[in-house]
């Protein structure tokens, strides 16, 4: 089985905020202005946060779903993988 989850587009949603507000301080080119970022020390506190968290809800989404329908189908799990997008993370350098 195969299903496709995520937080429901809010995770999403936060992500296009964050987004925005990086590529909008960043005096690039449109075209690259999808490669652009925040610092965490910058003037938007909580954006790690806030992503960690989206992540979070996404997962528990995900292993609800496979929960209920593992349980109503009457199916043993024998892998369970889950694969995150929209990541934010830290960078050591």
């Amino acid at each position: 089985m195969l299903s496709h989850s995520g937080s429901r587009g809010t995770g999403a949603a936060v992500c296009d905020y964050y987004s925005k507000i990086a590529s909008a301080s960043f005096g690039i080119c449109r075209r690259l202005k999808r490669l652009a970022w925040l610092s965490l020390d910058s003037q938007k506190p909580g954006i790690l946060g806030t992503m960690e968290l989206m992540g979070r809800y996404a997962a528990a989404n995900h292993a609800l779903i496979h929960k209920h329908m593992t349980s109503n189908l009457g199916a043993e799990v024998l892998l369970d993988l889950e694969n995150h997008h929209n990541f934010a993370w830290k960078n050591g350098m």
